[in-house]
């Protein structure tokens, strides 16, 4: 008898399933205790799997296939009145789910009007975390650029992430990077007044 193959769409929707059933059951024989001694959560970011959700379905989404924390959307926080964030925290403890990190919504990569223009709305997107209490931002950044050389590239993201770390950190809020291992080095230069530390590139420029 031939065997059925599932095509690639089939394919997708069995293995998503069977990812978030696995998370849930995970979920369901993990020690309590041993998840509140734990710094890093199972955090489910909807964007990444190609999962098109709010901020309250995203928490219902978490909360009903075993996750423990969810990405935090900046700016829906960033519209809520005061009396709206007490209320969407007091739903997600009911749903035992607590806010992982936000995406970085300012355009750093490419030119200075789109960089610019994203920095705008970042003291009202950072003072809606530091409300709903979510004291992370994640970015990722790019090893190379299409046009500028290493040390151009490099000087650009310590003055850029520079610029938004600080608006971040009057809100007590930090950023931290999914990638390449580069960020923590410019953190360094972003939240402190020191002067940037480059490295020693001979041949670049």
């Amino acid at each position: 008898m031939a065997m059925h193959q599932p095509n690639r769409r089939q394919f997708i929707h069995q293995t998503t399933i069977a990812s978030l059933a696995g998370g849930a059951l995970f979920a369901s024989f993990s020690d309590a205790a041993e998840v509140k001694q734990r710094k890093m959560t199972i955090d489910l970011v909807c964007g990444n799997i190609g999962v098109s959700a709010n901020q309250r379905e995203a928490i219902e989404l978490a909360a009903r296939h075993g996750f423990e924390s969810v990405s935090a959307d900046g700016a829906f926080l960033a519209s809520l009145s005061d009396d709206q964030v007490p209320e969407l925290k007091s739903f997600m403890k009911a749903q035992s789910i607590v806010f992982g990190a936000a995406g970085l919504p300012v355009e750093f990569r490419r030119d200075d009007d789109r960089f610019r223009e994203g920095l705008k709305d970042m003291p009202k997107f950072a003072a809606g975390l530091q409300r709903a209490g979510v004291d992370r931002v994640s970015t990722w950044l790019m090893p190379c650029h299409d046009t500028l050389p290493y040390l151009q590239n490099f000087r650009q993201h310590v003055t850029r992430l520079r610029t938004v770390a600080r608006t971040l950190k009057e809100h007590d809020v930090l950023p931290h990077e999914h990638g390449f291992g580069v960020l923590p080095l410019l953190l360094r230069e972003c939240v402190t007044t020191r002067p940037a530390s480059l490295p020693n590139q001979q041949g670049l420029n």
